[in-house]
């Protein structure tokens, strides 16, 4: 019976000390939501308008560019020169 009533305040004390625990990290954790939530806006409204200008300039390329660009790539990758490799970074921009 003595080990019922030492478990059971066991299991209370864990409870407790959980609880404390849990209330530090949810105090740590105090922030701006909504100053959160509006950087995560801007972060996705910033990444939506990279790709609609990546779009458009990949709608805006002819079949001779492709093959243009394409054999810069390969002459790069064949010369392993790393100058050239940095301009091959920068063949569409």
């Amino acid at each position: 019976m003595a080990e019922c009533h030492f478990f059971a305040l066991h299991c209370i004390m864990s409870c407790e000390q959980l609880k404390a625990i849990t209330d530090r990290m949810v105090k740590s954790l105090d922030f701006d939501i909504s100053g959160f939530f509006s950087e995560i806006d801007r972060s996705l409204e910033a990444s939506r308008s990279v790709f609609r200008r990546l779009e458009s300039i990949m709608t805006s390329l002819t079949e001779a560019d492709w093959l243009r660009i394409e054999a810069k790539v390969v002459y790069c990758l064949i010369g392993s020169n790393d100058i050239c490799s940095l301009h091959c970074l920068k063949i569409v921009t």
